[in-house]
């Protein structure tokens, strides 16, 4: 029997009868001692360096903190991230190498598929993997009930909720009726820019011969101005861009159009008949149910899986999901990014916050020396840094992912129109500068001509 690191029939017994074997699994040898003294600790915590042998560990792909590439097999191929960077400290503290669980991973475009708690805590069950290296993984009620051992506090978590983004059905007319008013207001600048240019003639620029230009209509007078033809040549362009333009909004007309609602505070959850999901593994049993007033309550319904609450977001708009803040804005870039089009959004304001750890199978021989080195991540800042960096690998995200400012119908048929415009005043009021500067320098020289004649 071994209590305290020391062999009790030792204690129990006189030294020159008992014969001691004592088995190293890292040589794979038996070593024989008669010197028993009652004193000698026979089993010292070896476990502080494993001697490069493999520990089987769990790791699962959770952006931004861990990013886990695997093969058809479910073999890892690389990992990245602060978890895997973490797991990496680890590992050389102890000097092991892990053996990541083999887990076969699907992916589409639509919703990403990952490890559910069960899927992590049956490896421990089964003694699979020693401890999980997601550390956001941990339940509340099974931290409360002891059913694994957890290692000491890692980081900290806020859960925010993401909720779908809603639309209004909004009749607007003034939307295209917009179109031929910058139209008409372009034809005037363009007309109003004619009549204070002197090199051109007001013959070739009436207001119907401008409209006529701007609608495509051939006109019989052409200038012989440079000017005057570069910027009939930009009317031209912009009516080619016109019509077209006219034309699709023809095949494409539509009564109204729809407006986004955003929902920011959780009064909007009530009034919208929207649920809030989450995993109650994750809440404290006071979580389950959320205040939005003094008086009233939203009860938090137990999800599927956190894929599912997402694709009946998506689809039915009536729920939302509580879950990791910088994983919750990985989602929202992702499907902004595949469907280029925001269909969801994270609330600015968090609900919860937890600590985060790494999960170990009950009575973990490992589980002392994993929390001297977490002690020392945290002591050391290696842990704030690599929290940093998860960070401004989600605001890079949102700066490359943002959504435009100017949306498509502004940007092409405001913005080009008057780009347009401008450029052909522009270029036609340099040509007209240089053709001033070229007919002074010919009527000098016509007058030097004449005053050498005479």
């Amino acid at each position: 029997m071994i209590e305290s690191g020391t062999l009790d029939s030792v204690r129990k017994s006189s030294t020159w009868r008992v014969i001691v074997h004592n088995y190293d699994p890292f040589e794979d040898v038996i070593n024989s001692s008669r010197n028993c003294d009652s004193n000698t600790l026979w089993h010292p915590n070896k476990l502080d360096d494993l001697r490069g042998h493999s520990l089987k560990v769990d790791l699962s792909d959770d952006p931004p903190f861990a990013y886990v590439t695997r093969n058809a097999t479910g073999h890892v191929l690389a990992m990245d991230g602060s978890a895997a960077k973490i797991l990496d400290f680890i590992a050389q503290g102890i000097n092991f190498t892990p053996d990541i669980v083999p887990r076969v991973v699907e992916m589409n475009n639509d919703v990403w598929t990952e490890a559910s708690y069960e899927d992590y805590f049956s490896e421990l069950r089964k003694g699979r993997a020693e401890f999980i290296a997601n550390d956001r993984t941990h339940p509340i009620d099974g931290l409360e009930r002891g059913e694994f051992d957890y290692s000491h506090q890692i980081g900290f978590d806020k859960h925010c909720l993401v909720v779908p983004v809603l639309e209004s059905p909004r009749y607007d007319v003034l939307r295209h009726l917009l179109h031929p008013f910058l139209s008409v207001l372009v034809l005037a600048m363009f007309k109003i820019g004619t009549a204070y240019l002197p090199n051109f003639d007001q013959r070739n620029w009436r207001w119907l011969v401008t409209l006529q230009i701007f609608l495509g209509i051939s006109v019989h007078k052409n200038p012989h101005n440079s000017s005057e033809r570069i910027f009939m040549m930009c009317i031209i362009i912009f009516s080619i861009y016109n019509l077209g333009y006219i034309f699709s909004e023809i095949q494409n007309i539509k009564l109204g159009s729809r407006q986004q609602i955003d929902i920011d505070v959780l009064s909007d959850l009530v009034k919208f008949n929207i649920s809030i999901q989450a995993n109650y593994d994750e809440l404290a049993p006071d979580e389950r149910s959320i205040e939005y007033n003094i008086t009233s309550k939203i009860p938090v319904q137990n999800w599927i899986s956190r894929n599912h609450c997402i694709y009946i977001l998506l689809k039915y708009k009536n729920v939302s999901c509580l879950m990791s803040r910088l994983f919750a804005k990985m989602r929202v870039l992702h499907h902004m990014k595949q469907l280029n089009q925001r269909k969801m959004k994270m609330m600015r304001n968090c609900i919860t916050s937890r600590t985060t750890r790494f999960p170990f199978q009950n009575d973990s021989p490992y589980l002392t020396g994993v929390n001297k080195l977490i002690r020392l991540l945290q002591l050391s800042g290696i842990r704030n840094n690599l929290f940093k960096i998860d960070v401004m690998t989600v605001k890079i995200m949102e700066k490359s992912e943002k959504e435009p400012i100017i949306d498509s119908y502004v940007q092409f048929n405001i913005v080009v129109p008057i780009y347009i415009g401008l450029g052909g005043l522009t270029l036609a009021a340099t040509v007209f500068t240089f053709e001033i500067i070229l007919g002074l320098r010919e009527k000098n020289n016509l007058t030097v001509k004449l005053i050498n004649r005479s």
